[in-house]
């Protein structure tokens, strides 16, 4: 085979790798400027809204959030596990017809189990 073929190959392969792996930089931030801005406007209107009810979807977790439905409404937030909830993690615990209990703007959402109260903090995403 002709040596300048195979040089200008090389040439041209790393020019493709090159713009290959700018494209992938370019689309990660894209998508991680997405996935923040969802989770700002999902934690908002969660943060707003009285929720009170009991759990029609869901609940399911994972590292995006934890979800679940009242009244055919979804809410995504991220709760913390600790002693006012007797370190029971909510996607664990919480089950359809479970009732949930948040004002407007609250702090704190609290589940309603067979009886009990589990009370669960969450993080603000602002």
């Amino acid at each position: 085979m002709d040596d300048k073929f195979l040089v200008g190959w090389s040439k041209f392969g790393k020019m493709a790798f090159g713009i290959f792996i700018a494209v992938l930089v370019i689309g990660a931030v894209f998508q991680s400027t997405y996935v923040k801005k969802k989770g700002k406007r999902e934690f908002g209107y969660f943060y707003k809204t009285a929720i009170v009810g009991t759990i029609s979807c869901g609940p399911s977790g994972s590292s995006a959030g934890t979800y679940f439905c009242v009244d055919d409404k979804r809410f995504n937030f991220n709760p913390y596990t600790s002693n006012i909830n007797k370190y029971k993690i909510f996607s664990y615990l919480a089950e359809l017809g479970d009732s949930i209990y948040k004002p407007a703007y609250s702090d704190t959402l609290t589940l309603i189990k067979e009886g009990e109260k589990y009370r669960y903090t969450f993080l603000k995403i602002e």
